[in-house]
């Protein structure tokens, strides 16, 4: 690995993505908002404190520059094997487990889900990953944001439901804050004593039976004004 010395002290420079922890490679996703994306990388990459960085020149920096280049090719990132035992099927797991991970995507909002990916992970694996070498780390990442996906396009039509002008005069968007404990609540029909039982339930059978809620719920809005019209 190149070297860079600063103050009569030597850093080696990591220069390829093999040599990268997951959580060294988020930083280094974080550091493209930054228009000084180049020293805070350097900082990265060599485990050198930025304010040395700052001392290292622009004719230097120039030369350092073509060693750090890796970074903008993500697709070369190679996968390694992991056990197999933790890679988790994302419905077979507990409704708790997916509604905690529900949790820190909408709290993620629309940035990059790897900047939340390692506490979902964690959740169903009890795992850190953040310093695990990125290919293994990339393993169980694209492991679990597949689960997600396909989970989310199997019940899309529970997230896709816009109330109605009715429901929303009569104050529905007050429930929000509610959440999870409204739906809770609906699934065990306001009997405590089954809640833990249902937030241990696989994750596919609650959202299933959510499905099937919404979908009886939806015909007898359509019957109600059926009958309506042919009055």
């Amino acid at each position: 690995m190149p070297t860079i010395t600063i103050d009569k002290k030597t850093y080696l420079l990591k220069t390829s993505f093999e040599l990268l922890s997951f959580g060294e490679y988020r930083r280094l996703l974080i550091n493209n908002e930054s228009s000084n994306r180049n020293r805070l990388n350097v900082s990265v990459l060599a485990d050198m404190p930025i304010e040395l960085v700052h001392k290292i020149s622009d004719g230097q920096m120039a030369m350092i520059i073509p060693h750090i280049a890796f970074i903008a090719e993500p697709s070369q990132i190679q996968c390694h094997v992991v056990d197999a035992d933790l890679l988790k099927i994302i419905g077979d797991e507990s409704w708790l487990n997916f509604e905690a991970a529900k949790m820190h995507l909408k709290n993620n909002g629309d940035k990059d889900i790897l900047f939340v990916i390692d506490k979902i992970v964690e959740i169903y694996t009890n795992e850190n990953i953040l310093d695990w070498p990125l290919q293994k780390a990339m393993t169980i990442i694209n492991h679990y944001v597949e689960q997600l996906n396909n989970f989310f396009e199997a019940f899309k039509k529970l997230n896709e439901y816009k109330p109605e002008t009715a429901e929303l005069l009569a104050g529905v968007r007050q429930l929000d804050y509610l959440g999870f404990y409204l739906t809770l609540d609906a699934l065990t029909q306001s009997d405590i004593t089954k809640r833990e039982q249902v937030k241990q339930m696989p994750a596919f059978e609650v959202h299933n039976q959510l499905l099937i809620d919404y979908e009886k719920a939806q015909y007898q809005k359509r019957l109600i004004k059926t009958r309506e019209k042919t009055k």
